[in-house]
């Protein structure tokens, strides 16, 4: 069995085409070396039992998932089959200890613990200690006694403070997990558009500003953030020029999140071995203050934007939803990220500065009927604001909403028939490996389910 991290690993190693190092590994993952050699043997030894090539290592090069594309398919569906038997790490077996006997507030069999957390009597008693060093901080002991069972025993305010908190924890965890697992499994997806590209770098020095602004991004803006810096490295290494008035730029200089994106550039270039322009450091912060605007009162908020610009926003996404059959109601960062998105556009375009996008030909391929029907819906805008969107322009338009479609799609599932959700998908996508598309979507059925019976 593999646990979070190991699973975790062999995603990462998977978005790979070229080999990584322990020390990128133990960086990445914040445990040492010696620990992720440790799990790198223990993914050859579940690899090797699943019929499954093992890791190439190679000395002073590293290590590398050089898999055919068949193995490719079936790794992703052992993957996914963890899913319905995740080993429990030791937090988390204490945790649910400690709910049971909190909860029932009665004497509990030790062999009865071992069997909730699927583990042996052994090892619910190494967990025992773990377990009264933390009632300790709420004044209660743990009554043990051989053949009679385990009991919390203490007052009873501090029984209701401590399953509380409890329960408070367990929520913010649970919360933290599934985003981090979400992340992970569309940075994976995105490592086909981007290859070679290290986007889990990028998400690393993401948290970073985290902790710096103070705030917790969602799902959609990590997603969002993550896809704007792997594109800007693609322009930057294409020596693609990016143009922001100095007006604007002068005025982002002042606020906090434009120090935060000096900063993550600078660690950026570092890494990639590249020269960010002080331009993609300005849209950058346009796309950090986007997020933090429900944290922080600043001009940037959501309740001081354009209500003209609120208006055409909600009259693009209208004429999308009319032209594709879907609805985008589901998906309410959508209207957001729109909005961010446009308003530094319009500026460039009235500048005649228009932005490449390094994903085009694969857009208009994979995503015509939402390709053109985003560059319909802009017609609008151009005759409002007097610009021209290029095609460069409605393909970063379209990505805004194909990453709304899957938000929807995957609110909005009503059935459990992986055919009838393909259909959803190819409807709206031109071009698509149904073999590989069947593979993600059994995998995303499967967690959903998971989802939906807790």
């Amino acid at each position: 069995m593999l646990d979070s991290r190991k699973t975790q690993i062999i995603w990462y190693l998977l978005s790979l085409k070229n080999y990584t190092t322990l020390k990128r590994l133990s960086d990445l993952f914040n445990v040492s070396k010696r620990t992720i050699q440790y799990d790198l043997d223990a993914v050859d030894d579940w690899l090797n039992s699943n019929c499954i090539s093992q890791l190439k290592k190679v000395p002073r090069r590293g290590i590398l998932l050089d898999l055919p594309n068949e193995q490719i398919v079936l790794l992703k569906q052992r993957l996914s089959k963890q899913l319905k038997n995740y080993t429990l790490s030791p937090l988390e077996r204490q945790q649910v200890i400690l709910f049971h006997l909190l909860k029932y507030k009665k004497v509990t069999a030790v062999k009865r613990l071992a069997t909730l957390a699927d583990v042996s009597s052994t090892t619910i008693y190494n967990d025992l200690a773990s377990i009264e060093k933390w009632l300790y901080n709420y004044d209660l002991t743990l009554f043990k006694k051989k053949g009679y069972g385990v009991k919390v025993k203490g007052d009873e305010e501090n029984l209701s403070l401590a399953f509380s908190q409890l329960i408070t924890s367990l929520s913010s965890d649970h919360y933290a997990k599934e985003l981090e697992s979400d992340i992970d499994r569309h940075i994976a997806q995105m490592s086909q558009q981007f290859p070679g590209l290290d986007l889990l770098f990028i998400k690393k020095k993401l948290k970073k500003a985290e902790e710096i602004l103070s705030i917790k991004f969602s799902y959609e803006a990590y997603i969002s953030l993550i896809s704007h810096i792997a594109l800007a490295l693609k322009r930057v290494q294409l020596n693609k020029d990016i143009y922001m008035p100095s007006d604007q730029l002068q005025e982002l200089k002042k606020t906090q999140e434009f120090a935060v994106a000096a900063s993550l550039a600078e660690k950026l270039e570092q890494h990639f071995s590249i020269k960010f322009p002080i331009d993609e450091v300005g849209f950058i912060t346009f796309h950090l203050l986007g997020t933090s605007h429900a944290n922080r009162k600043n001009k940037y908020k959501q309740k001081d934007k354009d209500v003209k610009m609120k208006q055409l926003v909600e009259e693009i996404i209208a004429f999308v939803e009319g032209r594709l059959g879907l609805t985008f109601s589901m998906s309410p960062s959508l209207r957001d990220n729109l909005y961010n998105h446009l308003v530094p556009t319009i500026a460039r375009l009235k500048d005649a500065s228009s932005l490449n996008n390094p994903l085009l030909t694969e857009i208009k391929n994979k995503y015509s009927d939402i390709f053109l029907a985003c560059g319909e819906a802009l017609i609008a805008v151009e005759k409002k604001y007097k610009v021209n969107f290029t095609e460069h322009e409605v393909a970063y338009m379209t990505m805004h909403f194909l990453a709304a479609m899957e938000q929807t799609d995957t609110h909005s599932l009503k059935s459990s028939q992986c055919d009838q959700l393909i259909a959803i998908i190819s409807k709206h996508c031109s071009v698509l490996d149904k073999a590989a598309l069947k593979v993600d979507v059994n995998r995303f059925l499967k967690t959903f389910y998971k989802e939906q019976k807790r």
